[in-house]
């Protein structure tokens, strides 16, 4: 029984698929991107937003005339930029100053937005929720160090926390653990949500995404830190085809 309702549900499925029309092309945008801290003290680490970039594929599955299914496969860029203030204890009891540090964060990333259109008689209106799903690998980490009346430098390549820390064994490095790592977890997923304009081909998007899963490695349970993005793109589909022709 359980085969054949399998069997049915993908028959269903491919019926559905089959009869709609399917587009594919590009999008782009630019953003602006934080991480949202939340815990117990006031410290928010110093952390600031900054503005970023994605680009990559679009495709769009037509349901019926009014529901449409999109999803995209994108190169994101986000980002934090931070403060950190470090002291260190030494015979010249020497503070050490971390400033204007700059992180940059590569992911692969797929929205997955089904969308309501709403036409008029030169343009569609879109709005549209859905899930995404992102995944981190690398980007850059850059600054400068203060010491004294010394200021250095650096531009190194990220690297992700793969294990937990514990924030009481050095306090002063909660965030940004050393020069280019941090605690900061490679999975992320959410919801988005989108409104835009289109005309013929091309729409111009606003949209919105949070981060649900805690990317802090931390033991601190009132601890976490999300990400979150605002943006504008632009979207360009190329051609379309009914599906049962590919």
């Amino acid at each position: 029984m359980k085969n054949h309702l399998i069997c049915l549900s993908i028959i269903l499925l491919y019926s559905i698929v089959a009869q709609a029309q399917f587009k594919i092309g590009v999008t782009g945008g630019m953003d602006y991107t934080k991480l949202n801290i939340h815990r117990s003290t006031a410290n928010d680490y110093g952390i600031q937003g900054k503005t970023a970039y994605r680009v990559g594929l679009a495709s769009e599955l037509k349901l019926n005339d009014k529901v449409f299914l999109t999803t995209d496969l994108l190169f994101s860029k986000k980002g934090f930029q931070q403060t950190v203030d470090q002291e260190a204890t030494g015979q010249d009891h020497l503070v050490y100053q971390v400033s204007d540090v700059d992180v940059s964060l590569n992911y692969i990333e797929m929205p997955i937005v089904p969308e309501f259109k709403l036409g008029f008689k030169k343009m569609n209106v879109l709005f549209g929720v859905g899930p995404y799903l992102a995944y981190g690998f690398g980007g850059k980490f850059e600054g400068n160090i203060h010491s004294g009346t010394t200021t250095t430098h650096f531009n190194e390549d990220f690297y992700w926390s793969k294990s937990s820390w514990n924030p009481d064994e050095d306090p002063t490095k909660v965030l940004v653990q050393s020069l280019h790592q941090s605690n900061i977890k490679r999975f992320d997923f959410g919801p988005i949500v989108r409104f835009g304009v289109e005309f013929n081909k091309l729409s111009i998007n606003a949209e919105y995404q949070y981060g649900v899963p805690n990317l802090f490695c931390e033991w601190r349970k009132y601890e976490s830190i999300h990400t979150q993005r605002l943006g504008l793109s632009l979207k360009y589909l190329l051609w379309a085809k009914s599906a049962k022709h590919l």
